[in-house]
């Protein structure tokens, strides 16, 4: 947020935080006005911590609800996803002291997987953009490089924590950076949406968003696609 608020036009970009520990994404759809500030630009979602409560489907509609909000605002999907079966953690180490439990291993379809692909689904579907924890880092985690260890990168194998939340950072500054490059290089009017997905010219609507002359002045909207995500 500093960095954005450092590289673009002004620096009162405002910060709100309306997530709610521990709660699937498609609970967001009973209260999201009043989890929402009013008039946002730009919206981070984390979903897949909880992939084994998401309702999918629903989840898209709660996407579609955001992408049709008045200001028009980006959307971004940072997804974190197990390592290991975060859920039987604790009884793991109750019943095993000092070990660490097996890695699912970076081909094992779980719970955790399925919902990143379904998001990714719905980035290619609706022009938003994905970014993952597990897709970044995920090879130097499974090669034990240093400093990609589980307890460097999330110690109850699900939440970023030390150097986790430096790598984090990188990666939405990073994905900020791309955005400029691409602004830079290429006008964002004159970009296809599939080059949109590219992971150099991703976060374009972010730069479209971030400059606005007046947030009262909104884009003309493109209509929705029909959902992708069967119920």
């Amino acid at each position: 947020f500093r960095f954005i608020n450092s590289t673009w036009p002004h620096a009162s970009h405002l910060f709100y935080n309306g997530a709610i520990d521990a709660t699937p994404a498609h609970i967001f759809r009973n209260c999201l006005y009043g989890l929402l500030p009013p008039s946002p630009d730009l919206i981070f979602l984390e979903f897949g911590s909880m992939a084994r409560h998401i309702d999918l489907p629903l989840t898209e509609l709660l996407v579609r609800e955001l992408l049709s909000l008045p200001s028009s605002p980006a959307l971004v999907f940072f997804t974190v996803r197990e390592w290991c079966s975060a859920a039987h953690l604790p009884h793991f180490l109750k019943k095993h002291p000092g070990m660490e439990p097996p890695d699912y291993g970076p081909a094992v379809e779980t719970p955790h997987s399925r919902a990143e692909a379904a998001f990714e689904v719905m980035c290619k579907a609706y022009d938003v953009s994905c970014l993952s924890y597990h897709h970044a880092i995920g090879r130097l985690y499974f090669q034990r490089a240093p400093n990609f260890t589980r307890p460097d990168v999330a110690p109850d194998c699900l939440h970023p924590m030390g150097r986790g939340a430096t790598y984090v950072s990188a990666i939405l500054q990073n994905w900020v950076e791309r955005g400029l490059l691409a602004r830079v290089q290429q006008p964002a009017s004159q970009a296809s949406p599939a080059s949109r997905l590219t992971p150099a010219a991703g976060p374009d609507v972010l730069v479209d968003s971030l400059l606005r002359h007046s947030r009262f002045h909104h884009p003309a909207r493109t209509p929705l696609p029909p959902p992708v995500l069967a119920k």
